[in-house]
């Protein structure tokens, strides 16, 4: 995978995990990649999906809930991770 093929959620979070600052609020959104696949899938497999727009959400965690996670997953970089982002509120909203 190369620099230029990440999306920028990712390359959001590899800068402050190499100590540049974020230029947005305390939260992300975060979707497991195997629902990710299986959304694909499906969606394929459906007609009434073909030219649709579609979703696959997660959870929203804080910058510092992902920082944490990582850490407990790889110890060995949990030394070179950040400090604590200051959380701020999502400014935004979503009316289903």
């Amino acid at each position: 995978m190369t620099a230029g093929s990440l999306s920028t959620s990712n390359k959001r979070l590899i800068g402050w995990l190499e100590g540049k600052p974020l230029e947005l609020g305390g939260f992300v959104g975060c979707v497991d990649v195997r629902d990710v696949a299986t959304s694909h899938l499906l969606a394929g497999l459906h007609p009434r999906a073909a030219g649709q727009r579609l979703f696959c959400s997660g959870a929203v965690v804080s910058w510092n809930a992902l920082k944490n996670a990582i850490g407990a997953a790889f110890p060995a970089l949990a030394a070179r991770l950040p400090a604590d982002h200051p959380l701020v509120a999502p400014e935004f909203a979503i009316d289903t």
